[in-house]
């Protein structure tokens, strides 16, 4: 998991800070934005609880 690091989203828009849904809220219906991105999987998520729910369970 030392390669699983958050980073934040770049957009080439007119946005200066970029959002893209995270992954674990989306995934129980909840509407919720995020600006960072897991920098391995290129997955968005928010910091703490839910960058931990992707990476140690399989079902979050």
């Amino acid at each position: 998991m030392k390669q699983h690091i958050l980073k934040q989203i770049v957009g080439k828009g007119k946005k200066k800070y970029p959002q893209k849904p995270c992954k674990v809220c989306s995934s129980k219906k909840n509407r919720s934005e995020t600006r960072y991105m897991c920098q391995f999987r290129q997955v968005p998520l928010h910091k703490g609880e839910c960058f931990t729910k992707y990476h140690t369970s399989k079902k979050y």
